[in-house]
């Protein structure tokens, strides 16, 4: 779906940049149960940023900026940095 929408942007001259708030706002990644050890509990259960003291977390990290790579051919991606 995403491929569609930026095949259908490019048609038109509009460049579409992908966004990926991290770590800090990356918690929805860590309630996919894959990730489940790639990111903060704190001990509500809230799930807080990307805990970088994990090597799993460059991995995981890696793994989204190369689909991200894949779909997008736009050499920009923002990273948010709140």
């Amino acid at each position: 779906m995403a491929r569609d929408l930026v095949r259908y942007a490019m048609v038109r001259g509009i460049r579409i940049i992908p966004e990926l708030d991290t770590p800090g706002h990356a918690a929805s990644w860590g309630k996919a149960p894959e990730n489940k050890n790639k990111a903060c509990t704190f001990g509500t259960g809230y799930m807080g940023p990307l805990d970088i003291t994990l090597d799993s977390t460059y991995t995981l990290v890696r793994e989204v900026f190369a689909e991200i790579i894949d779909i997008f051919p736009d050499p920009i991606i923002h990273l948010g940095g709140d």
